[in-house]
């Protein structure tokens, strides 16, 4: 099983951003709270491909008017 990176975004228009995630192969889940949503990648994100991942997120936070919580990864 590949590693697997999430990052989560809350408020906003999270259904804008979870179609323009899943478009991209993201898999959108909510969060356990219910108050936003968790995109999950199993891409390998190595240090000369997060500066794209990180464009991403910040820019859809923008584009859809959503907090950006962060991002974290589960080791296989």
């Amino acid at each position: 099983m590949p590693a697997v990176t999430c990052f989560t975004f809350t408020a906003g228009d999270l259904d804008g951003l979870s179609y323009a995630a899943a478009e991209q192969g993201f898999t959108v889940s909510p969060t356990e709270a219910g108050d936003g949503v968790v995109l999950a990648t199993t891409d390998i994100i190595d240090e000369l491909r997060w500066a794209d991942f990180d464009d991403l997120m910040h820019g859809w936070a923008s584009e859809f008017g959503a907090d950006y919580q962060g991002w974290g990864a589960a080791a296989p």
